[in-house]
């Protein structure tokens, strides 16, 4: 059936006030001198599909992380190589390898724990790179401008998604050479139910960071969740023992929302009534 002009100007509104989102699963980015250590002297990535950033693409290349206290297969290579390896996984995926990795935008690298990768061709220990990435916003400067964001700015964003969240400290990135588009890992695409097509709303006037103003460690800040709360990636609200008026309750998230948030146990919530409003 032809969509109506009314369907044709519905769609287009909807693409201007919102932004897609994507989902990104644990991948690695290897340099040079990587790639031939996994796959053998002389070895070129073999490019499989383009990803929706310009000039990135998944390849047919796997490798094997190796944990302290587990392993992960059939781990994609993304390419093109890069002037540093590096290794991105979720919090779960850090729990079953016995890693701990830092909340960092990418490329971030200093200081993070390391791990070995295994190809067909040989093994290698990466001696730091391994991190969660901080969920971002890439974004064209004419998006940026029609938004009135900054680069490196923290915003708020609200998943059109069939269990609706709120996520704090999305980091903008801007540059010519981006398709604007929301990145998360799999634990906060899982805790929002994304699913492929759906799309967000970007909320600026975020409590947290500026571009003008210092930035704080990036493994501080947390999404979270359904409630606003005190979580180790976070830190930005100071919680009383008790809700006013009331006896403390429990709130219940599943292991994907309580990795989303950066959960540890004796971490607390404030419900927030009027949830649309996030």
């Amino acid at each position: 059936m032809e969509h109506t002009a009314l369907e044709r100007l519905a769609e287009a509104v909807v693409e201007r006030l919102t932004v897609p989102l994507e989902a990104s699963g644990r991948h690695v980015h290897l340099c040079r001198a990587h790639v031939e250590a996994l796959f053998g002297p002389g070895h070129r990535l073999e490019k499989v599909r383009d990803l929706s950033q310009p000039g990135q693409f998944v390849c047919a290349e796997r490798v094997t992380l190796v944990g302290p206290k587990g392993q992960l297969g059939n781990v994609v290579v993304l390419g093109p190589e890069r002037p540093e390896s590096q290794v991105e996984i979720s919090l779960t995926d850090g729990v079953a390898l016995g890693i701990t990795p830092p909340v960092r935008i990418s490329g971030d690298t200093a200081g993070t724990p390391g791990i070995v990768l295994r190809g067909p061709a040989g093994e290698l220990t990466l001696k730091q790179g391994v991190i969660a990435a901080k969920r971002h916003i890439h974004m064209t400067p004419q998006d940026a401008a029609r938004w009135g964001l900054s680069d490196k700015q923290d915003i708020r964003l609200r998943t059109l998604t069939s269990r609706p969240v709120t996520f704090e400290a999305v980091e903008v990135r801007i540059s010519p050479k981006f398709s604007t588009a929301v990145h998360l890992d799999y634990d906060e695409a899982n805790a929002c139910g994304f699913r492929r097509g759906d799309r967000a709303i970007p909320l600026p006037g975020c409590e947290g960071e500026r571009a003008d103003q210092p930035r704080r460690d990036r493994a501080e800040w947390r999404v979270p969740s359904v409630l606003p709360s005190k979580t180790s990636m976070e830190g930005r609200f100071t919680l009383p023992e008790q809700i006013p008026n009331g006896v403390p309750g429990k709130a219940g998230l599943s292991g994907d929302e309580a990795n989303a948030c950066g959960f540890r146990r004796g971490d607390r919530a404030i419900p927030v009534t009027g949830g649309e409003g996030l």
